[in-house]
């Protein structure tokens, strides 16, 4: 399956969503278990305190021990997989007016690939009012990154020279789209600069992802696929740029701890291939 390095990004995000939303019902079955066994010992007259302690530390363990081999397993399956789940998921938009829901729709659809539908709804987010600013700057990331997607890195950069550069405000996400947008443009010292930025950010945990739900289950989930996603594809692009500028050990350091940190197997040939044809 020939996937481009944009689409191995989107995939790996879409992976890691798979993977958190496993573990939640996985967290939710043990706690349903637990419940009708407390159920159980209370009815059978012969509650203890130790047995009920006794009881909830073997399911802890369950979920903290078992719990990630079982949703990874599940989870981290080839891309073929990965790309037949996305393609069965049938996102809604709830309501048009809801600036939180129209944004985490516009990222989804990117997320899956459907850029035209994904700028749509950005424009029915930015003709809305009184948006908070963190929400706007997050909009304009997708539109920037949804440009990367079909090579057009100077349309990129120019989004975010005009909105986000220019605001004096910088985090993870923001200097990772563009140090790739200058690493698509040749630009490999500006490259560098900006993916040397975003994983000092990355490592100061300032990710760059607002809270545009109420509930703070929805934030988490939207945290925890960008947090994954950087923690492999900066150190995979500072490789590539310490690569094309001619530091071979710092490539190599770098692509080494991208390969180890990406959770899913058998994305790690893709990165070795991509990286291998440069």
């Amino acid at each position: 399956m020939e996937i481009k390095e944009t689409g191995l990004i989107r995939l790996y995000m879409a992976n890691l969503e798979q993977h958190f939303v496993l573990k939640r019902a996985f967290a939710l079955a043990l706690i349903l278990i637990l419940t009708l066994n407390f159920l159980l010992i209370f009815l059978s007259g012969n509650v203890k305190l130790n047995l009920l302690l006794f009881t909830v530390l073997i399911y802890a363990g369950i979920y903290f021990v078992l719990g990630e081999f079982i949703t990874g397993f599940i989870a981290f399956r080839s891309p073929e997989v990965i790309a037949g789940r996305v393609s069965r998921q049938r996102l809604n938009l709830k309501d048009d007016t809801d600036a939180g829901e129209l944004i985490y729709y516009a990222f989804k659809k990117f997320r899956n690939g459907n850029i035209e539908e994904c700028r749509e709804a950005l424009s029915k987010f930015f003709a809305l009012k009184y948006l908070p600013m963190e929400m706007i700057r997050f909009a304009y990331l997708i539109l920037a990154d949804s440009y990367l997607e079909e090579d057009k890195s100077g349309r990129a950069l120019k989004i975010l020279k005009d909105h986000i550069v220019k605001k004096d405000s910088s985090d993870s996400i923001s200097q990772f789209i563009y140090g790739r947008a200058f690493f698509e443009q040749g630009i490999y010292d500006k490259a560098l600069q900006a993916l040397e930025q975003s994983w000092e950010h990355f490592l100061s945990r300032n990710f760059g992802v607002p809270n545009i739900f109420p509930s703070r289950l929805k934030n988490s989930e939207l945290k925890t696929v960008y947090r994954g996603t950087l923690e492999v594809f900066i150190p995979y692009y500072l490789a590539k740029a310490y690569l094309m500028l001619g530091n071979r050990k710092k490539a190599a350091d770098f692509f080494r701890t991208a390969v180890v940190l990406c959770r899913n197997k058998h994305l790690r040939p893709l990165l070795k291939k991509s990286f291998n044809s440069m």
